[in-house]
């Protein structure tokens, strides 16, 4: 059996405006920016309901069950054929499209 879930919030942030983000843009934005000597990295930051699944993990309905994250790239520029991106777990909530 197969489930999907698409993300209940997200939004995009930025270093140089660490007060604000793009969560209502369309395309979510990780990277580095450079505008001259100025570094800028963008991140990405997705919240997805499981309230469902993890009930359905708890009464034992799944078990051994495997995850993906698919992500597309969109008007990419200079894409190396190799790279990394890092998933990590945010510590405090957030609210979509402060900008």
């Amino acid at each position: 059996m197969h489930k999907f879930y698409t993300s209940k919030y997200d939004a995009s942030i930025y270093l140089q405006q660490p007060t604000q983000n793009a969560g209502r843009d369309p395309i979510l934005e990780i990277g580095k920016t450079y505008y001259g000597n100025l570094r800028d990295v963008n991140r990405t930051l997705i919240k997805f309901d499981i309230t469902e699944l993890s009930s359905s993990i708890a009464s034992g309905e799944i078990s051994g069950w495997t995850a993906y994250l698919n992500l597309k790239s969109a008007k990419s520029e200079g894409l190396p054929l190799d790279y990394t991106i890092y998933a990590n777990a945010i510590s405090e909530s957030w609210d979509m499209g402060q900008f």
